[in-house]
């Protein structure tokens, strides 16, 4: 059964969440996990800059 998940994330802690990354994408690789798209260059065109991480 496949399960998609979509986020939208305001990193405040860049430095913390490269130390996540290290940690967690090798563990949901391990158990199947696939990246769809992942995009950290998001421009906004409209609204408020809210995110800056698009997974």
């Amino acid at each position: 059964m496949a399960t998609y998940f979509v986020g939208n994330f305001r990193i405040t802690d860049a430095e913390g969440m490269a130390k996540y990354r290290e940690t967690v994408v090798p563990l949901l690789l391990k158990e199947g996990c696939e990246f769809l798209v992942i995009n950290d260059d998001v421009e906004v065109v409209e609204g408020r800059e809210d995110h800056l991480l698009l997974a």
